[in-house]
Protein backbone atom coordinates (compact mmCIF):
# COMPACT_ATOMS: atom_id res chain seq x y z
CA UNK A 1 0.00 0.00 0.00
CA UNK A 2 1.19 3.59 -0.87
CA UNK A 3 0.84 5.88 1.64
CA UNK A 4 0.35 9.64 0.81
CA UNK A 5 3.21 12.19 2.68
CA UNK A 6 0.27 12.88 5.09
CA UNK A 7 -0.56 9.93 6.32
CA UNK A 8 3.15 8.67 6.48
CA UNK A 9 3.78 11.41 8.67
CA UNK A 10 0.78 9.90 10.87
CA UNK A 11 1.90 6.34 10.86
CA UNK A 12 5.39 7.28 12.03
CA UNK A 13 3.66 9.55 15.15
CA UNK A 14 1.96 6.20 15.81
CA UNK A 15 4.58 4.07 15.38
CA UNK A 16 6.77 6.47 17.65
CA UNK A 17 4.00 6.33 20.77
CA UNK A 18 3.57 2.91 20.11
CA UNK A 19 7.68 2.35 20.90
CA UNK A 20 7.27 4.98 23.62
CA UNK A 21 4.16 3.15 25.23
CA UNK A 22 1.82 6.26 27.19
CA UNK A 23 3.16 9.17 28.56
CA UNK A 24 3.73 9.05 32.12
CA UNK A 25 1.49 11.93 34.01
CA UNK A 26 2.75 14.25 36.13
CA UNK A 27 2.93 14.25 39.26
CA UNK A 28 1.17 16.64 41.81
CA UNK A 29 2.51 16.56 45.51
CA UNK A 30 1.74 19.16 48.39
CA UNK A 31 4.03 20.69 50.80
CA UNK A 32 2.37 22.24 54.06
CA UNK A 33 3.73 23.39 57.06
CA UNK A 34 1.90 22.45 60.66
CA UNK A 35 -0.87 24.28 62.14
CA UNK A 36 -0.32 26.39 64.72
CA UNK A 37 1.48 25.43 67.39
CA UNK A 38 0.35 25.30 71.27
CA UNK A 39 3.66 26.37 72.79
CA UNK A 40 3.41 30.04 70.91
CA UNK A 41 -0.71 30.31 71.59
CA UNK A 42 0.33 29.93 75.33
CA UNK A 43 3.21 32.96 75.29
CA UNK A 44 1.31 34.89 73.40
CA UNK A 45 -1.03 34.96 76.45
CA UNK A 46 1.38 35.52 79.12
CA UNK A 47 2.08 32.27 79.78
CA UNK A 48 5.15 30.14 80.60
CA UNK A 49 5.78 26.88 78.03
CA UNK A 50 9.58 26.60 78.83
CA UNK A 51 10.85 24.81 81.75
CA UNK A 52 7.27 24.19 82.27
CA UNK A 53 6.24 21.56 79.54
CA UNK A 54 7.59 18.18 79.79
CA UNK A 55 8.73 17.66 76.03
CA UNK A 56 9.37 21.47 75.61
CA UNK A 57 10.65 20.95 71.86
CA UNK A 58 7.55 19.09 70.85
CA UNK A 59 4.30 21.27 71.90
CA UNK A 60 0.78 19.60 70.57
CA UNK A 61 -1.22 22.03 68.10
CA UNK A 62 -3.56 24.83 69.96
CA UNK A 63 -6.90 24.84 69.69
CA UNK A 64 -6.42 27.36 66.77
CA UNK A 65 -4.16 24.95 65.15
CA UNK A 66 -6.69 22.24 64.92
CA UNK A 67 -9.38 24.58 63.57
CA UNK A 68 -6.50 25.36 61.30
CA UNK A 69 -5.72 22.15 60.05
CA UNK A 70 -9.40 21.00 59.51
CA UNK A 71 -9.65 24.49 57.14
CA UNK A 72 -6.08 22.72 55.54
CA UNK A 73 -8.05 19.47 54.99
CA UNK A 74 -11.36 21.75 53.09
CA UNK A 75 -9.09 23.24 50.68
CA UNK A 76 -7.56 19.87 49.95
CA UNK A 77 -10.67 17.73 49.33
CA UNK A 78 -11.40 20.30 46.29
CA UNK A 79 -7.76 20.34 44.85
CA UNK A 80 -7.55 19.18 41.68
CA UNK A 81 -5.25 15.94 42.75
CA UNK A 82 -6.78 14.28 45.83
CA UNK A 83 -4.04 13.65 48.23
CA UNK A 84 -3.37 9.92 48.35
CA UNK A 85 -0.59 9.56 51.49
CA UNK A 86 0.86 11.95 54.01
CA UNK A 87 4.36 12.03 55.26
CA UNK A 88 5.29 13.88 58.32
CA UNK A 89 7.65 14.72 60.46
CA UNK A 90 7.26 12.81 63.80
CA UNK A 91 7.14 16.00 65.83
CA UNK A 92 3.44 16.24 67.64
CA UNK A 93 2.33 19.47 65.90
CA UNK A 94 2.94 18.11 62.44
CA UNK A 95 1.54 14.51 63.04
CA UNK A 96 -1.78 16.10 64.63
CA UNK A 97 -1.86 18.16 61.76
CA UNK A 98 -1.18 15.24 59.10
CA UNK A 99 -4.04 13.35 61.60
CA UNK A 100 -6.63 15.56 61.36
CA UNK A 101 -6.38 16.09 57.49
CA UNK A 102 -5.91 12.65 56.41
CA UNK A 103 -9.26 11.98 59.00
CA UNK A 104 -10.89 14.79 57.02
CA UNK A 105 -10.13 13.49 53.78
CA UNK A 106 -11.11 9.90 54.24
CA UNK A 107 -7.58 7.98 54.32
CA UNK A 108 -7.31 5.27 55.68
CA UNK A 109 -5.08 2.89 57.95
CA UNK A 110 -1.41 3.52 57.87
CA UNK A 111 -2.12 6.56 55.18
CA UNK A 112 0.48 8.73 57.39
CA UNK A 113 4.04 7.72 57.16
CA UNK A 114 6.59 9.39 60.08
CA UNK A 115 9.72 10.46 58.72
CA UNK A 116 12.68 12.04 60.68
CA UNK A 117 14.60 13.68 57.29
CA UNK A 118 11.20 16.12 57.68
CA UNK A 119 11.80 17.49 61.29
CA UNK A 120 12.78 21.35 62.04
CA UNK A 121 16.28 22.55 61.96
CA UNK A 122 18.11 21.78 65.37
CA UNK A 123 18.88 25.52 66.24
CA UNK A 124 15.01 25.73 66.46
CA UNK A 125 14.46 22.76 68.69
CA UNK A 126 13.15 24.40 72.47
CA UNK A 127 14.95 21.76 74.40
CA UNK A 128 17.40 21.93 77.35
CA UNK A 129 19.11 18.47 76.13
CA UNK A 130 19.39 16.74 72.93
CA UNK A 131 15.33 15.79 71.81
CA UNK A 132 14.50 11.73 71.47
CA UNK A 133 11.79 11.46 68.59
CA UNK A 134 8.74 9.50 68.94
CA UNK A 135 8.49 6.42 67.52
CA UNK A 136 5.32 5.37 65.03
CA UNK A 137 4.75 2.71 67.87
CA UNK A 138 3.99 5.69 70.10
CA UNK A 139 2.53 7.84 67.72
CA UNK A 140 0.07 5.40 66.42
CA UNK A 141 -0.85 4.61 70.06
CA UNK A 142 -0.58 8.74 70.63
CA UNK A 143 -3.40 9.42 67.77
CA UNK A 144 -6.64 7.75 67.06
CA UNK A 145 -7.75 5.96 64.05
CA UNK A 146 -4.64 3.43 63.09
CA UNK A 147 -4.10 5.99 60.72
CA UNK A 148 -0.32 6.07 61.54
CA UNK A 149 2.13 3.63 59.29
CA UNK A 150 4.34 1.98 62.31
CA UNK A 151 6.05 -0.59 60.31
CA UNK A 152 7.86 2.30 58.55
CA UNK A 153 11.39 2.96 59.31
CA UNK A 154 12.73 6.48 58.68
CA UNK A 155 14.28 6.99 55.11
CA UNK A 156 16.33 9.66 56.48
CA UNK A 157 17.06 9.19 59.84
CA UNK A 158 18.18 11.96 62.43
CA UNK A 159 20.15 11.63 65.66
CA UNK A 160 20.48 14.32 68.17
CA UNK A 161 23.60 13.52 70.07
CA UNK A 162 24.24 15.12 73.35
CA UNK A 163 28.39 15.30 72.92
CA UNK A 164 30.86 17.23 71.70
CA UNK A 165 32.90 14.15 70.11
CA UNK A 166 32.86 16.19 66.23
CA UNK A 167 32.58 19.71 66.09
CA UNK A 168 29.82 21.33 64.00
CA UNK A 169 32.53 23.63 63.58
CA UNK A 170 34.55 21.60 61.48
CA UNK A 171 31.74 21.17 59.34
CA UNK A 172 33.70 22.88 56.04
CA UNK A 173 36.55 20.27 56.35
CA UNK A 174 34.23 17.06 56.23
CA UNK A 175 33.63 15.15 52.95
CA UNK A 176 30.01 15.75 51.53
CA UNK A 177 29.47 12.52 52.18
CA UNK A 178 29.21 13.19 55.73
CA UNK A 179 25.68 15.44 55.54
CA UNK A 180 24.58 14.37 52.42
CA UNK A 181 22.82 11.24 52.99
CA UNK A 182 25.21 10.03 55.43
CA UNK A 183 23.06 7.75 57.67
CA UNK A 184 22.32 8.77 60.69
CA UNK A 185 22.44 12.47 60.63
CA UNK A 186 24.22 13.68 63.71
CA UNK A 187 23.43 16.93 65.04
CA UNK A 188 25.79 17.97 68.08
CA UNK A 189 23.61 19.63 70.62
CA UNK A 190 26.00 21.39 72.45
CA UNK A 191 27.49 22.89 69.61
CA UNK A 192 24.45 24.20 67.67
CA UNK A 193 22.44 25.61 70.58
CA UNK A 194 23.54 28.85 71.17
CA UNK A 195 22.24 28.59 74.44
CA UNK A 196 24.44 25.75 75.72
CA UNK A 197 27.92 26.68 73.44
CA UNK A 198 28.78 30.94 73.53
CA UNK A 199 32.20 29.94 71.53
CA UNK A 200 30.49 30.08 68.11
CA UNK A 201 29.04 33.34 66.86
CA UNK A 202 25.09 33.56 65.98
CA UNK A 203 25.78 33.83 62.38
CA UNK A 204 28.01 30.45 62.29
CA UNK A 205 25.52 28.48 64.11
CA UNK A 206 22.44 29.21 61.40
CA UNK A 207 24.88 28.86 58.39
CA UNK A 208 26.26 25.69 59.25
CA UNK A 209 22.32 24.21 60.76
CA UNK A 210 20.77 25.58 57.42
CA UNK A 211 23.32 23.91 55.47
CA UNK A 212 22.89 20.44 57.21
CA UNK A 213 18.99 20.98 57.56
CA UNK A 214 19.40 21.78 53.26
CA UNK A 215 21.40 18.53 52.54
CA UNK A 216 19.04 16.62 54.53
CA UNK A 217 15.82 17.96 52.89
CA UNK A 218 17.36 17.12 49.74
CA UNK A 219 18.07 13.76 50.44
CA UNK A 220 14.83 13.24 52.20
CA UNK A 221 12.34 14.21 49.73
CA UNK A 222 14.27 12.37 46.95
CA UNK A 223 13.73 9.26 48.45
CA UNK A 224 10.51 10.07 49.70
CA UNK A 225 9.64 10.62 45.56
CA UNK A 226 11.14 7.65 44.66
CA UNK A 227 9.83 5.41 47.56
CA UNK A 228 7.38 2.42 46.01
CA UNK A 229 4.51 3.90 48.50
CA UNK A 230 4.77 7.41 47.94
CA UNK A 231 5.77 6.81 44.18
CA UNK A 232 2.31 8.23 42.76
CA UNK A 233 -0.12 11.18 43.05
CA UNK A 234 -1.17 13.76 45.61
CA UNK A 235 1.90 12.82 48.05
CA UNK A 236 1.65 16.19 50.81
CA UNK A 237 4.29 16.42 52.78
CA UNK A 238 3.69 17.55 56.19
CA UNK A 239 6.99 20.09 57.28
CA UNK A 240 8.28 22.74 59.43
CA UNK A 241 9.11 26.53 58.31
CA UNK A 242 13.15 25.26 57.18
CA UNK A 243 12.06 22.01 55.99
CA UNK A 244 9.42 23.14 53.70
CA UNK A 245 11.72 25.81 52.57
CA UNK A 246 14.68 23.70 51.56
CA UNK A 247 12.31 20.78 49.90
CA UNK A 248 10.72 23.51 47.69
CA UNK A 249 13.78 24.89 46.76
CA UNK A 250 15.56 21.80 45.96
CA UNK A 251 12.82 20.90 43.71
CA UNK A 252 12.47 24.26 42.24
CA UNK A 253 16.07 24.75 42.05
CA UNK A 254 14.64 28.48 42.95
CA UNK A 255 16.83 29.37 45.66
CA UNK A 256 14.68 32.55 46.81
CA UNK A 257 11.55 30.32 47.51
CA UNK A 258 10.35 30.97 50.98
CA UNK A 259 7.72 28.96 53.40
CA UNK A 260 4.51 31.46 54.08
CA UNK A 261 3.35 31.25 57.76
CA UNK A 262 1.62 28.38 59.58
CA UNK A 263 -1.15 26.11 57.91
CA UNK A 264 0.23 27.31 55.01
CA UNK A 265 0.06 25.05 52.07
CA UNK A 266 2.06 25.20 47.97
CA UNK A 267 1.60 23.15 45.02
CA UNK A 268 4.48 21.61 43.47
CA UNK A 269 4.10 19.76 39.87
CA UNK A 270 6.53 17.57 37.99
CA UNK A 271 8.19 19.61 34.67
CA UNK A 272 9.48 17.77 31.82
CA UNK A 273 13.08 18.73 32.68
CA UNK A 274 14.39 15.97 35.21
CA UNK A 275 14.13 16.64 38.62
CA UNK A 276 12.80 19.74 38.74
CA UNK A 277 9.36 21.16 39.78
CA UNK A 278 7.30 23.85 39.45
CA UNK A 279 5.39 25.22 42.50
CA UNK A 280 2.47 27.75 43.54
CA UNK A 281 3.91 30.07 46.58
CA UNK A 282 3.05 28.89 50.21
CA UNK A 283 0.03 30.39 51.03
CA UNK A 284 -2.94 30.44 53.84
CA UNK A 285 -5.65 32.16 52.26
CA UNK A 286 -7.35 28.97 52.72
CA UNK A 287 -7.81 30.19 56.47
CA UNK A 288 -10.90 31.65 58.00
CA UNK A 289 -8.92 33.83 60.12
CA UNK A 290 -4.88 34.30 59.27
CA UNK A 291 -2.60 33.14 62.35
CA UNK A 292 -2.03 36.32 64.78
CA UNK A 293 1.51 37.82 64.34
CA UNK A 294 2.77 36.23 67.36
CA UNK A 295 1.84 32.57 66.45
CA UNK A 296 2.35 32.80 62.31
CA UNK A 297 6.13 31.98 62.60
CA UNK A 298 7.18 33.87 59.46
CA UNK A 299 10.74 34.89 59.98
CA UNK A 300 13.83 32.82 58.51
CA UNK A 301 15.57 32.34 62.11
CA UNK A 302 12.10 30.97 64.17
CA UNK A 303 10.66 29.20 60.54
CA UNK A 304 9.32 25.75 62.31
Amino acid sequence: QILAPDDMAKRRRVDEISVAGPATPRRTIYVARHAERLDRAVEAAGGQWLGVASRTHDPPISPAGRRQAEQMADYLASADVPVSRIVSSPLIRTMQTADIIAERLGLGASSIQPEQGLCEQVISMRAPSAPIFLSPLELSGLLPGARVDASRASLRPVVHAQTDGLAMRDLDRMGKEKINGGDPEIHHWCELHLEHDVRLEADKVDEIAGRITSDRCAVTVDRILHDPQCNKQGILLMCHGASARYIMRHLTKDDTVNSGTVASIAVLTETDSVDVWTATPMSNKHLETPPPAACAEVTDVDNT
